[in-house]
C-alpha cells in the first residue's frame, strides 16, 4: 500500500539562506496508523448497537449499517475491512455508528 503521504526533506534542495535546516519544524505526524477500534464515544447506550441513521462511509458516501453486513459475504468483508477500523483503513463515522456490524474489529460482542 503506497497510501502513507510520507513527506521526504531532501537537504540538498538549499534556496533558502540557512540551508533548510530551522525550517524543517514538520516531525511526521501523518502517522495514521493509531487505529483505535474499542472504547470510543458511541452514540448508543448499549456498545453493541448499531446506529439508525446514514452515516459517512471510507469515501464520504452516507450508508446505512446494513451495507456493512449486506448481502454477499465477500463484498461484506470488503466493505468491513474499510470502514470499521484495520491497519490499512481508519475507521470511519459509518464504522463508528455501527459497532454491532464491526463486532468482529471493535470486541463489542466480547464483553
Amino acid at each position: 500500500g503506497d497510501g502513507c503521504s510520507t513527506i521526504e526533506v531532501y537537504p540538498n534542495d538549499t534556496h533558502g539562506s540557512n540551508g533548510g535546516d530551522s525550517s524543517s519544524t514538520s516531525t511526521s505526524t501523518g502517522d495514521s496508523k493509531t487505529v483505535r477500534t474499542s472504547g470510543g464515544t458511541l452514540s448508543s447506550s448499549t456498545s453493541c448497537v448499531n446506529g439508525s441513521g446514514f452515516y459517512l462511509d471510507h469515501i464520504g458516501v452516507l450508508k446505512q449499517c446494513q451495507w456493512l453486513h449486506g448481502d454477499n459475504p465477500s463484498s461484506a468483508k470488503s466493505r468491513q475491512n474499510k470502514n470499521c477500523g484495520t491497519e490499512d483503513y481508519p475507521i470511519t463515522e459509518l464504522g463508528k455508528e455501527c459497532p454491532w456490524s464491526c463486532q468482529d474489529y471493535n470486541g463489542c460482542n466480547q464483553q
